[in-house]
């Protein structure tokens, strides 16, 4: 059975987690599966990993996602010239 990791004692809201695959399907989301997997991989979007082993899947938490979505449209050309 998979189980969900808990953070601080409090379940989070499983409606808001979604599959990659279900991510990058998602009209708001700009990006590919491998793009997302790289997000989740490098911390900048909230995620969960359930089940062990080779058939764990990530779910990733879809506000962060949209949120960091909104914060690359916002920024524009911007993100790609520190100055």
């Amino acid at each position: 059975m998979a189980e969900v990791m808990v953070e601080s004692r409090t379940m989070p809201d499983i409606k808001e987690f979604v599959t990659i695959k279900q991510a990058a399907a998602d009209d708001r989301v700009p990006y590919s599966e491998y793009w997302i997997r790289r997000l989740v991989q490098d911390g900048t979007v909230k995620a969960r990993k359930i089940g062990e082993g080779f058939r764990s899947q990530w779910l990733v938490h879809l506000p962060s996602l949209l949120a960091y979505v909104k914060k690359m449209d916002d920024l524009g050309t911007k993100k790609h010239h520190p100055d």
